[in-house]
């Protein structure tokens, strides 16, 4: 019996592990044919297909053939353009303009910050020749591809000039907000230059579309900056042996100060240490944590090389293995950082809008959620360019939801400014309010004040934004309360108010009691025996009063009885 159970029992173990093994191999050949499936996907989406004389991108919109030649054609010339520019021109460090922080200003714990995105016009607004018209990027190149027509494609009309001027037009309205109110810092939400970023750190482009454009002392501050597509190589791949894209170093380096810290001065107002950092303000005791994130590995098409118009082609698996490492530095800088931050106000920013973000870790586990979670202020954010204010929730289940719609509980919301004038704006109501322009921003101790201002002057009214406690987690700000008073009549009694301003914000949290039945010697009044103070104090005047009365009195009554008696005689010498 002996002998036949420890077979059996042999038995029992060879077929769980066999079952387990199978299971385990099942298991891996499942999961390799979901990540083939997913990559193909992947390769599939991002890649432009055919159709006659005409090819259609990732988003589905057609393009003739003819556009994508002169957009081809256009790079090569841009490439041959810059080279002469660089020799001829060179590059002047006493351009570089500095940032300076007078955390004075703000030691109430209010002051602003404003939002702006794609800005990077290279080419010469208001010149009439090198305007961009003609060409495939910046303000005019719609017309280019026939996508816009009409008056904002002829030379001095104006809404042709509109467009031209807008990158100026929007500098001018920023300096004047600024000077009025005081800007703080700058984020800067990517493409700062179209179409490839920058050549180098000594780039004579730095001057032409950075520095020289926003000149002002008002806006010599910190420009808080992250990447987009264009920021990273726009329509071709710039990548090194070791399958590192390497465009963007041209704005990394220009940071020459990668560990400045608020309220630091700085040499150069680019702030850019990394694709993906954090950075800490303080407005007196109001604090802000930016959360700077890189999100081009939602369009591998444009980094890395894979349009019919580009140039430079790499290794499509390197060149997104590199762009998906930095997407998941950032999911874990923001799954951290976001969770450990104590910040009053908590901003993450990136170049995409959440709706291209959808995809990021699956639908369980997707940035609305971390973000709603996690109590992110707001989401800042650009790629597309016009200014929008949206909010997102997500669905039932956990998985994304990319309704925009009005404020709502619970829902996150994105900032968007990209309209700064480097590129023709996408706002399809092209003569509203804010087809160009910035975001202005008001952070105080309880609330946020987000402003939309165009590039002709025109302001959005503010739209007031509750803090994460009301906005995201249904009025459950915490109550905090005074000590209790002494007990008097049975009585004592507190001062309880709403940790973020009104109560509403607290109103869904349990309001702890105000008032309540007490035993004890009668004691101080509910004020803290600030009444009888003033009591004591008015009887002392009042005796203190009737003393100097009194003391008058008497001597106003010796004066008159001396001036009644008889001259004193004078005795006179024996």
């Amino acid at each position: 019996k002996r002998s036949s159970s420890t077979c059996v029992g042999v038995q029992w173990v060879f077929f769980w592990a066999c079952n387990s093994m199978a299971r385990l191999l099942f298991a891996s050949l499942l999961a390799i044919l979901i990540w083939a499936a997913s990559a193909a996907a992947d390769e599939r989406d991002s890649s432009w297909i055919q159709e006659a004389d005409n090819w259609r991108d990732p988003e589905g919109v057609l393009w003739s053939n003819a556009s994508v030649l002169g957009l081809r054609k256009a790079l090569e010339d841009r490439v041959a353009s810059e080279a002469a520019a660089t020799r001829d021109t060179g590059f002047d460090a006493a351009t570089k303009l500095p940032a300076y922080v007078d955390e004075n200003e703000t030691l109430d714990g209010e002051g602003y910050f404003a939002v702006v995105g794609d800005w990077g016009n290279p080419w010469d607004p208001g010149s009439g020749r090198n305007d961009g018209f003609g060409q495939y990027w910046g303000p005019h190149w719609k017309c280019s591809i026939g996508w816009v027509s009409g008056d904002r494609c002829k030379r001095g009309t104006p809404d042709f000039m509109r467009d031209d001027m807008s990158q100026l037009h929007v500098s001018e309205q920023m300096t004047k907000f600024a000077q009025k109110n005081r800007l703080q810092f700058i984020v800067n939400v990517g493409d700062s230059l179209y179409p490839a970023s920058f050549n180098s750190p000594t780039d004579p482009m730095w001057n032409k579309v950075f520095e020289s454009r926003y000149p002002d002392k008002s806006l010599q501050i910190p420009w808080l900056s992250v990447l987009g597509n264009h920021d990273w190589g726009g329509f071709d791949c710039y990548m090194d042996g070791s399958g590192r894209l390497y465009r963007a170093d041209s704005q990394i380096n220009y940071d020459t100060e990668h560990d400045w810290a608020w309220p630091a001065n700085k040499k150069s107002r680019w702030v850019l240490p990394h694709p993906v950092y954090n950075k800490r303000i303080n407005f007196g005791n109001t604090t802000i944590d930016l959360f700077a994130i890189d999100t081009n590995w939602v369009k591998i098409e444009e980094p890395c090389g894979l349009q019919p118009s580009s140039r430079l082609h790499c290794d499509t698996n390197k060149c997104r293995a590199f762009l998906n490492n930095l997407g998941g530095e950032s999911w874990q800088s923001l799954e951290r950082g976001l969770a450990q931050s104590d910040a009053t106000w908590k901003f993450v920013f990136g170049h995409h809008p959440i709706s291209f973000l959808g995809n990021w870790h699956g639908r369980e586990k997707n940035i609305i959620g971390l973000l709603a979670r996690l109590n992110a202020s707001a989401y800042l954010t650009g790629h597309e360019h016009s200014n929008h204010l949206r909010w997102y929730t997500q669905k039932p289940g956990g998985q994304a939801g990319f309704d925009n719609g009005d404020q709502r509980p619970g829902a996150v919301m994105e900032i968007q400014s990209g309209g700064a004038g480097g590129a023709i704006s996408d706002n399809p109501g092209y003569r509203g309010l804010n087809p160009y322009g910035f975001v202005a921003v008001k952070v105080t101790p309880n609330e946020l004040e987000v402003t939309y201002v165009s590039d002709q002057g025109k302001y959005m009214e503010p739209f007031v934004v509750p803090p994460p406690c009301a906005q995201l987690h249904n009025s459950t700000c915490a109550w905090t309360t005074k000590p209790w008073s002494n007990c008097v009549e049975g009585k004592r009694q507190r001062l309880v108010k709403c940790s973020r301003g009104h109560s509403a914000y607290c109103a869904n949290n349990e309001k702890p009691a105000a008032e309540e039945s007490c035993s004890g010697p009668p004691g101080p009044s509910p004020d803290g025996g600030r009444g009888h103070v003033g009591l004591v104090i008015a009887i002392v005047a009042f005796v203190c009063v009737a003393a100097a009365a009194a003391a008058a009195l008497f001597y106003w009554h010796r004066r008159r009885t001396s001036s009644r008696r008889p001259p004193l005689l004078e005795v006179g010498a024996m």
